[in-house]
Order: structure tokens, then sequence, then C-alpha cells
């Protein structure tokens, strides 16, 4: 039965890239990333949606640097 079966499985985590991005801007290693992160989520947070893609931006090109 169902209980049968569970006691021979073991559960794994699967993540699938989508691949919309080719790096990953609010990921490890945020040293040079900080002000460009904190200035685009207070953007958000304030509704200020020109300061938050500007920022968004700002934070893509520096991770496209590496």
């Amino acid at each position: 039965g169902d209980e049968g079966l569970l006691s021979f499985t073991h559960q794994k985590a699967i993540m699938t890239d989508r691949g919309l991005l080719d790096f990953e801007p609010f990921w490890f290693p945020y040293r040079d990333k900080y002000d460009a992160m904190a200035a685009a989520f207070h953007g958000l947070l304030d509704g200020n949606m020109p300061k938050a893609i500007l920022n968004i931006f700002k934070l893509s090109r520096i991770t496209a640097k590496g």
C-alpha cells in the first residue's frame, strides 16, 4: 500500500533554472551590491517604481561585471 511505498522512498528537493537571467542580482556576494539593493527595496516599499527600477538596473550592471 501507500505506507509500504513511502517507507522505501527518500524525499529530494529539485530546483530548476527558468533561464530568465544569466546572473543572480539578489544573491551572494552582497559586498558591492548592498547600496543598490537597499535603494531598490526602499523604492518598492515606498511605491516609487522609477527609483526601484533604476536601482535594479544598477544592481544588474554590478552583478554582470562580477
